[in-house]
């Protein structure tokens, strides 16, 4: 399931859209950053982690993102950075057919909420501001209605859903 948000300030107007979550192409979004990381096109953090751990993984789970310079709000995949436990064989790990109606044949892939049955935090990836280069952070979709205004910064932004998509 993916929703999209549109995020206002009521006092000076700011606003920004946020699109979380994938739907049901899920297996290929989680398919495509995994290959896209190995050949260094999400940074190379990324593609010197696969080097180092060809059996890692990383998260490709949209999150919110806000600037630690400027406060601009942005989204983008998480990329956090996961390692195999040294325990038992792969649990929940998803093989096969997605849905009849998607083209994920024969797809593997780590459905979003299990990355820590199977595989430990080894390390997040730094996102930048497109606006400024400022640091970004990660934050969580709980925290959607406690975003403050980048431009007030006492004015909670009024989040309210505007699409929602499988």
């Amino acid at each position: 399931m993916g929703t999209q948000y549109r995020a206002h300030c009521p006092k000076c107007g700011y606003n920004t859209n946020i699109s979380l979550g994938v739907g049901f192409a899920y297996p290929q979004v989680y398919a495509d950053v995994q290959e896209k990381g190995k050949r260094g096109e999400l940074g190379d953090d990324i593609r010197d982690f696969f080097a180092g751990h060809p059996d890692g993984i990383i998260d490709p789970e949209p999150v919110i993102l806000q600037c630690e310079k400027c406060g601009e709000y942005d989204y983008g995949s998480s990329l956090r950075m996961y390692v195999p436990k040294k325990s038992k064989k792969l649990r929940n790990v998803v093989r096969g057919i997605w849905s009849t109606a998607m083209p994920f044949h024969n797809a593997e892939y780590i459905p979003p909420g299990e990355f820590e049955n199977n595989y430990k935090l080894y390390k997040e990836h730094l996102h930048f501001c497109q606006k400024c280069g400022g640091n970004m952070k990660m934050i969580s979709e709980q925290h959607i209605n406690k975003l403050k205004c980048p431009r007030c910064d006492d004015t909670f932004l009024t989040a309210e859903i505007c699409a929602l998509w499988d």
